[in-house]
């Protein structure tokens, strides 16, 4: 019996940490989207600019995402 308790635990703390290791990766992969994008269109990214795309929630980062699809400026992706 205890055994069998100790090896559902251990499926689900590997399952659990699969899923924390697939989502830190789409965060990651994101991040990089992002900052080539905003490299690509403005030039090159200011520190601080950078820190707030590496602190931001991954939905902020879709938003600014859009953003810089049409933003004249690196300023007015940021606006909103």
């Amino acid at each position: 019996m205890l055994a069998e308790r100790v090896e559902e635990w251990t499926k689900n703390w590997k399952l659990q940490g699969l899923q924390e290791g697939r989502q830190e990766g789409r965060q990651e992969a994101l991040q990089e989207s992002f900052m080539r994008l905003l490299s690509k269109r403005f030039g090159p990214v200011p520190n601080d600019v950078a820190q707030r795309v590496t602190n931001a929630p991954p939905e902020q980062i879709t938003r600014w995402f859009d953003q810089a699809i049409d933003a004249p400026s690196l300023d007015k992706v940021f606006d909103n």
